[in-house]
């Protein structure tokens, strides 16, 4: 075993110890408090200690069937909107196809509310047991506090845009936790960019935690996750000065070619995750598993394939389709599938790979909407065409001499469309925050209904705490 891994090895062992001792990692309106005083001293006495709790985060992030970013948002999404079609009849990845999930969904429980506010409180564990804390060096501990902020951030951006109004959590308290409300977006969001605000001001510039490799946050994954926020606010004014502040660090940051996006460190990541096994072994990306069609669908091989109008986005040159997508024909059927990620764990074939999170491309393609809507009509299309420019297809200003804001839009969303296929959950929330996911989805799916936008609360959680009614409309 070299460092590296044993390094990751004894990480997750000390993370599973610290869980065991100190952290609740339970259900979000169940959480523990902290078993004994000596855990949370335990976690919090040295650097070391305190470094490998959050480490640990990381690791629970992407844990294989469990953590939000495994591979479950973008399946789930992707059968949500116009993406994916399921290669199953059960009955949880049809009642996502048809847009008919019930509030008894158990990865709408497990995966979307009760995980992410299991890795909520872990991060609010830590951000309480830096602060002011002299048993840790003052430069680690501001950075493991901007590094919790950012991942507190992250879980509720991605818990509001699936359910809409839910609470914000900011304590490990029991009593407080249990109180907590429903909170409108709007508001969620404004929780969430004072804590990517402050998150900027307290971490390095660089990766040196993580060994250089871009597998923990710092100042400039804070700031696209900022850049993002902005965008969803409609506050286009500093979406674009925000994803403007990543694309200037070109010491850090650099557009790779599609065939390299998702390599292990390429330049155009951002934020990756490593993924470890049960031998404490960094594997692949999740997503190759769970998207690469190798045999006749079956199991957990091919339950999903790519929508065949999906295939009808990309121009026959454009070199997203030739790098991106995939086919495999049984003899009987050819499935078309993502092919972004192109390991699988089962043969551990390929260069390695990473979970990308946020990479340049998205900076880019935020900056020309935030353009386009505050009429930077030219700005807009230099942008856009650095991207269509990597994919080799047509530049926008070459082709179309004159444009009005509103083609140029319709251009962007295309042009995401095409760059963020079956990741992140970026087309689902894309329709939802522009208000087309009505009109697009109308066409192509029988049983859709307006209120089909949001998940349902789980069913438990509303049995158990009062605050979180009503029910989302239409469950």
């Amino acid at each position: 075993m070299n460092n590296k891994s044993k390094n990751i090895r004894k990480q997750f062992l000390l993370y599973l110890f610290i869980c065991l001792t100190f952290f609740g990692c339970e259900d979000f309106v169940e959480i523990d408090t902290p078993r004994t005083e000596t855990g949370r001293e335990t976690v919090f006495s040295s650097d070391v200690t305190a470094d490998a709790a959050m480490a640990g985060i990381y690791i629970e992030l992407i844990q294989p069937n469990t953590g939000l970013l495994s591979a479950g948002l973008e399946l789930t999404t992707g059968l949500l909107c116009d993406e994916l079609v399921p290669n199953t009849n059960d009955l949880p990845w049809v009642e996502y196809a048809t847009n008919q999930v019930e509030p008894n969904n158990a990865t709408v429980f497990g995966t979307f509310w009760r995980d992410p506010y299991a890795v909520i409180y872990n991060a609010n564990a830590i951000i309480e047991g830096v602060t002011d804390n002299n048993s840790i060096t003052i430069d680690l501990r501001n950075q493991f506090r901007g590094e919790a902020l950012f991942i507190r951030a992250l879980m509720h951006f991605y818990i509001t845009n699936l359910f809409g109004a839910v609470p914000y959590a900011a304590s490990t308290d029991v009593e407080t936790n249990n109180g907590l409300s429903r909170e409108a977006p709007r508001q969620i969001y404004e929780k969430i960019v004072a804590d990517l605000r402050e998150a900027q001001t307290l971490m390095f510039e660089d990766y040196k935690l993580s060994e250089g490799f871009r597998a923990r946050a710092n100042r400039y994954v804070a700031t696209a996750l900022l850049a993002r926020i902005y965008l969803y606010k409609q506050d286009w004014t500093n979406a674009e000065a925000t994803a403007s502040e990543v694309i200037s660090q070109s010491q850090l940051y650099a557009m790779e070619t599609v065939d390299s996006v998702f390599l292990t460190n390429n330049q155009e990541a951002i934020f990756q995750l490593a993924s470890i096994n049960s031998d404490f072994r960094e594997t692949t990306s999740p997503l190759g598993d769970r998207f690469v069609i190798f045999r006749t669908p079956v199991s957990s091989i091919g339950l999903t394939s790519l929508d065949e109008n999906y295939l009808a986005i990309y121009d026959s040159a454009d070199l997203r389709f030739s790098s991106w997508v995939g086919s495999f024909n049984d003899g009987a059927t050819t499935y078309i599938f993502p092919n972004k990620y192109k390991n699988y764990r089962i043969f551990d074939v390929g260069p390695p790979e990473r979970t990308v999170v946020l990479m340049l491309a998205e900076q880019y393609l935020i900056r020309a909407e935030a353009r386009a809507r505050l009429n930077n009509l030219a700005g807009a299309i230099e942008d856009l065409d650095i991207i269509r420019g990597r994919a080799q297809i047509t530049l926008i200003a070459d082709s179309i001499p004159a444009i009005s804001q509103s083609e140029l839009l319709k251009i962007i969303e295309r042009e995401r469309q095409r760059e963020f296929i079956a990741e992140g959950g970026h087309r689902w929330f894309d329709l939802k925050r522009t208000d087309r996911a009505d009109p697009v989805l109308r066409t192509v799916k029988e049983s859709w209904e307006t209120t089909d936008v949001l998940l349902p609360i789980p069913e438990t959680e509303l049995a158990q705490n009062s605050n979180l009614l009503p029910q989302n409309e239409g469950y």
